[in-house]
């Protein structure tokens, strides 16, 4: 691997152009900026920082490095540094001929986002690819930023590597007809009524306004959007929840899309909370239809995977560009499976988001239908349009995914050790795939991130817990948002999946769970006192010990006082709502020693839990406290048993 990195030097502009540049990179300003941008050095916490301002044109300024790679198609390089300010940031790989010529290829070369906080970290990661019509010998990084940015930039390096191992090819199917293919159907609502009618109570749940979603009589749902109710320019329109929620499947709706500016439609899957995708689940956008507002109003849907990992978020999206009139009702699917997510249009395949390039999801959905309000973006200019306007639902149905009894079987034989790892620890995982047929490979994802495959056993995967080992995997990818995730901060969810000859998938049922210690890190709470056991353990300093809104990837942090050695019952008082995932896992010593299920409440009254029990030692403790899913917690009652 070779290493090109650079910390910003003192730059000056004279005469309104640049009179130096920093060793090791040269500064390209596109000659319609009128006047150049002003460049500014200074010493920050981390090393020089190299804030850009003062732009204004049609495009951009850019840093480039003068170390021109040698390169050849396929292999990878990766550009990342750290942002603050407003506007749009991007990465740029430029590639060029034997001769130095700038050589274009076919495959996109930039990457941009937009700042919305504080030193937020980037990375963009780029396959070399050939030319449009000569190899590229030759790859040149730089970053920069656009029209009206005021960004600082630091910690700016650009790694090069030689080609990857290629991620398994997935093959979707260009039709899918559940029944056809034998899936059990398992919701439907066809929307029969008498005009004016609500939806079926025990399918849905309303939000937002609940007047807005009506049947008009003729056996289709009518999800209005009109202005507020006290005359005011505001648009509101309604959301339809699926009280039941599926891992896996096959959702379909027959509908009109919309064409009014100011809103959009959309049908889509989500899983109410949103901190990993292997726990909690993330979102499946089946379609919003932003993109028919255009001239004629074309149907250009948009199909997107949002993989959540608390305040990160990994986007993946594909842009159709259909056949068929905007005033006809059209039937849209979702295949969703553990290695695809796939949309059809009128029985035809419009999009794939596969595991392996993209990412999966493995909580079970909700499935919804939305009337979206345009807020700061898109078409919002609502002039000369006639509302209300109505989304119409002809149909909802979802088949389930069907689990081959005959599929392997696959369990964990090594987990990675302790619940809480150090940085740079080994993390050992291996598997026991029992299979009537032959394996032709297992899979490792972790919190729905392709790792890395075994096509032979021993079904074996270490995996170095750091930056780097986290770097060849798909976890550090970026989506089009071109976040970073923080692996230190994150609870890592493994899991293993199995493929046989026949290509029947089998999973483990649980994922293993990991979190950097100490465990008292960044997402660290709890109260700052000592508090004994037996009795009520705190989760706050308040009178209460009460605490609000914690989640996965947040953990609790409680020194505690043991009296005696024995065995302890322990109960938390909690409030959680909606789904049954939620759970608290006990930690001592960085090991699992207990699992409190916390069911689902009404509106996040306090409850209790199901007792559990925890053998405890004597002397001075930390326990901590790591939930999954989204709950109010605390304090957890302990009492001696024996």
């Amino acid at each position: 691997m070779k290493t090109v990195a650079a910390l910003i030097v003192a730059v000056s502009l004279v005469g309104g152009a640049f009179a130096a540049a920093p060793d090791g990179w040269e500064f390209h300003n596109w000659s319609r900026y009128k006047p150049d941008p002003s460049v500014e050095v200074s010493a920050g916490d981390s090393g020089e920082e190299f804030h850009i301002h003062g732009i204004s044109g049609e495009r951009g300024t850019q840093l480039l490095s003068t170390n021109r790679m040698a390169a050849a198609k396929g292999d990878q390089v990766v550009i990342t540094f750290e942002a603050k300010g407003k506007g749009r940031v991007s990465a740029v790989l430029n590639h060029y001929d034997a001769a130095m010529k700038w050589n274009p290829p076919d495959s996109p070369t930039s990457r941009a986002a937009y700042l919305y906080s504080d030193w937020r970290p980037f990375r963009f990661s780029f396959a070399v690819n050939d030319g449009k019509k000569t190899p590229v010998r030759f790859v040149v990084p730089a970053i920069g930023c656009g029209n009206g940015g005021d960004v600082t930039f630091r910690n700016f390096k650009a790694e090069y590597r030689k080609s990857p191992a290629p991620l398994p090819k997935f093959v979707p199917d260009e039709t899918f007809d559940p029944v056809a293919a034998g899936w059990k159907m398992v919701f439907e609502d066809a929307f029969e009524g008498p005009e004016g009618a609500t939806v079926d109570d025990a399918k849905w749940e309303v939000l937002r306004r609940k007047d807005f979603a009506r049947l008009d009589g003729h056996g289709h749902l009518a999800i209005a959007c009109d202005f507020g109710r006290k005359a005011t320019n505001k648009l509101e329109s309604a959301t339809l929840w699926t009280r039941e929620a599926w891992r896996y499947g096959y959702f379909e709706s027959r509908l009109k899309f919309t064409k009014n500016n100011g809103w959009w439609s959309s049908f889509w899957l989500y899983g109410w909370q949103h901190r990993n995708p292997s726990e909690d689940g993330s979102e499946i956008d089946i379609y919003e239809d932003s993109k028919t507002r255009r001239k004629g109003n074309p149907l250009i849907l948009d199909h997107t995977l949002h993989l959540y990992f608390d305040n990160s978020l990994k986007s993946f999206g594909k842009t159709s560009h259909n056949e068929g009139s905007i005033d006809d009702f059209h039937t849209i699917g979702c295949k969703w499976t553990p290695y695809e997510i796939t949309i059809y249009l009128d029985g035809r395949r419009t999009a794939t988001m596969d595991a392996f390039s993209a990412g999966t999801i493995a909580a079970p959905l909700h499935a919804l239908l939305s009337g979206c309000i345009m807020q700061s973006w898109g078409a919002r200019d609502t002039t000369g349009f006639k509302f209300p306007e109505y989304f119409m639902v002809d149909h909802v149905r979802v088949w389930a995914y069907p689990e081959a009894v005959d599929a392997p079987r696959v369990t964990w034989r090594s987990t990675g050790g302790a619940f809480t790892r150090d940085a740079g620890d080994l993390l050992e995982f291996e598997v026991n795939v029992e299979s009537k047929r032959s394996v032709k490979a297992v899979h490792f994802f972790d919190s729905g991130c392709y790792l890395g495959s075994r096509t032979s056993p021993p079904w074996r995967f270490d995996l170095p817990f750091s930056e780097e080992g986290f770097g060849h995997t798909q976890y550090l990818e970026t989506g089009s948002q071109g976040i970073t995730l923080d692996w230190r901060s994150l609870l890592h969810s493994f899991r293993a999946v199995a493929e046989d000859s026949a290509g029947a998938i089998g999973q483990t049922a649980i994922p293993v769970r990991h979190i950097m210690s100490p465990a008292e890190g960044a997402r660290a709470k709890g109260p700052s006192s000592v508090q004994k056991i037996p009795g009520a353990v705190a989760f706050s300093d308040a009178p209460s010990g009460w605490l609000d809104r914690i989640g996965t990837n947040d953990r609790v942090v409680c020194d505690v006082d043991v009296a005696e050695d024995g065995l302890y019952e322990g109960t938390l008082t909690y409030g959680s709502v909606r789904d049954d995932h939620h759970q608290m896992f006990v930690l001592l010593g960085g090991r699992h020693i207990a699992t409190v299920k916390c069911p689902p409440g009404k509106s996040y009254a306090k409850q209790m839990s199901p007792p559990v029990r925890l053998r405890l030692s004597a002397g001075r403790h930390k326990l901590v406290f790591v939930p999954i899913g989204f709950i109010f917690a605390g304090p957890m009652e302990f009492k001696l048993v024996k």
